[in-house]
Order: structure tokens, then sequence, then C-alpha cells
């Protein structure tokens, strides 16, 4: 049985995103409002790249499945899918917080 590249690929690209949103999550923690900025702008991004990822484990596991010899990529491309699809939402929803921390702030501001 030989690897999937391209489903290593997928699953260490998620795996970095879920690690880059966790670091900027905890540094928002010490200095709040800077990073919230930075959140803001990183979470669009960080939303196509879950995008890109998704469609790339959905053409990988097409590969697999069409290839008999690539099975232990079946469920590194199903992980990769399933990840990139929470990774996705949670950055939707991390993103909106972020927006909504700094529209309040404008409001308070004026």
């Amino acid at each position: 049985m030989r690897n999937s590249r391209l489903a290593d690929i997928c699953i260490y690209t998620v795996l970095g995103t879920i690690v880059l949103n966790v670091f900027i999550f905890i540094m928002m923690l010490n200095t709040p409002y800077t990073f919230i900025k930075i959140m803001s702008w990183i979470s669009k991004p960080l939303m196509i790249l879950s995008v890109v990822t998704f469609v790339t484990s959905m053409i990988s596991l097409v590969r697999v499945l069409s290839s008999r010899k690539q099975l232990k990529g079946l469920a590194k491309s199903i992980i990769a899918l399933i990840l990139s699809v929470i990774v996705f939402i949670g950055i939707f929803i991390q993103g909106l917080f972020a927006e909504a921390i700094i529209s309040v702030d404008k409001v308070f501001i004026h």
C-alpha cells in the first residue's frame, strides 16, 4: 500500500490552520483588542484556506477511492474533510465575534 501525498498535504494543512487559530486565540487572551483586529483581518484568508482544503480533500478522497493501492489515504482524506468543515465553522464564528467586538467598540468611542 502506498501513502497518498495529497491526503497528507490536506491533513497537515488543516492541522496547521487549527494550530494557527488556537495560537491567535491564546494571544487574544493576553492583549485583547490588538489581537481582535488581527483575528478579524486573518479570518477571511483562513476561511478561504479551509474551503480550498475541503475541495482538495474531496479530490483526494475521489483519487483514493479510485485507486485501491492508496488505502492509507482514505482515513486521512475523511479526517481532513471533517476537520476543514469544523475549522470553517469555527473561524466563521470567531470572525463574527471579532467584527461584533470591533463594531461595539466603535459605537462606544463615538
